[in-house]
């Protein structure tokens, strides 16, 4: 993909696009609309594996360390892993790591909103999710290590006291 973007001649669909452009028409128009499917294709693809991979390597470990407990679960008795949360939201945690592998070069593209054919390539609940996660690790862990400042994340209950006063 990244060949691609770059326009790089040893990709091969640009390659053929390039070619497509010094062919007589009709023969112009057809390789130049071949050239479009395969990338769509391929986008489609690539679409494919990050949804499989999202579910599995981000979805997942938030549902299981992560969703049941408070903050992300007000209802919740039990407080999340400050662990579990440091590992999923540092910079290089497990969001991160996926953004940086693999959502990255599409946002960072503009690819991230639809494919020519008028469909979502990257959904945008989760670049609304994604802009949410980056908020969290602005708050948490910016300009500081995690071990010189501990997470300031404390849950407080307060109650009414009888404040009569003898």
């Amino acid at each position: 993909m990244q060949l691609r973007l770059d326009q790089n001649s040893s990709d091969p669909i640009f390659a053929t696009r390039q070619m497509a452009k010094t062919l007589p028409a009709p023969l112009n128009r057809w390789v130049g609309r071949l050239t479009d499917q395969a990338w769509h294709v391929v986008m489609v693809e690539a679409v494919h594996y990050m949804e499989v991979d999202w579910r599995d390597s981000v979805v997942k470990p938030f549902n299981e360390q992560l969703a049941n407990n408070y903050p992300f679960n007000p209802r919740s008795a039990q407080d999340a892993s400050l662990d579990a949360f440091e590992r999923f939201f540092k910079p290089d945690g497990i969001l991160d790591t996926f953004y940086q592998q693999n959502l990255k070069l599409f946002i960072d593209n503009d690819l991230s909103l639809e494919d020519g054919d008028n469909n979502v390539i990257i959904r945008e609940d989760i670049i609304a999710q994604l802009e949410t996660a980056q908020k969290i690790r602005d708050i948490f862990f910016s300009n500081r290590t995690v071990w010189e400042h501990p997470l300031p994340w404390k849950r407080y209950r307060f109650q009414a006291i009888n404040a009569a006063v003898y």
